[in-house]
């Protein structure tokens, strides 16, 4: 959950922290709104962890901004898709503008990693 303003320079510094990698491709990175659908979300997610070698970060971006239904039925295949898998670099990024009312970021609470400095 980062500050509504810097959720893009976020997405960039995690790929510009690995001086090796390139500016993410459009398969590893996925901007949401109100609109993103079931599909596209759990196909980047079906991407991340059955990225070979594990080795490119996939990003959910603004994943507070997707519907209810949606949200909770991408949570739901996160789930089970991790279920046996422990070597995946998926970031779900949120913006704190909807930090009290955003369903994937009261679900995702468990997962929260401190420590990631952002600008």
């Amino acid at each position: 959950v980062v500050n509504p303003s810097n959720v893009l320079k976020t997405v960039l510094s995690l790929y510009m922290s690995d001086m090796s990698s390139s500016l993410p491709s459009l398969e590893e990175v996925l901007l949401c709104n109100q609109h993103t659908s079931e599909e596209e979300a759990l196909l980047l997610l079906r991407r991340s962890i059955g990225d070979p070698k594990s080795k490119r970060i996939f990003c959910l971006v603004h994943a507070e901004r997707l519907s209810f239904q949606v949200a909770d039925n991408v949570l739901k295949g996160l789930d089970e898709m991790i279920q046996g898998h422990s070597d995946y670099r998926l970031v779900i990024i949120c913006g704190a503008e909807a930090d009290d009312d955003s369903h994937v970021i009261t679900k995702l609470q468990q997962f929260l990693r401190l420590g990631f400095f952002a600008p």
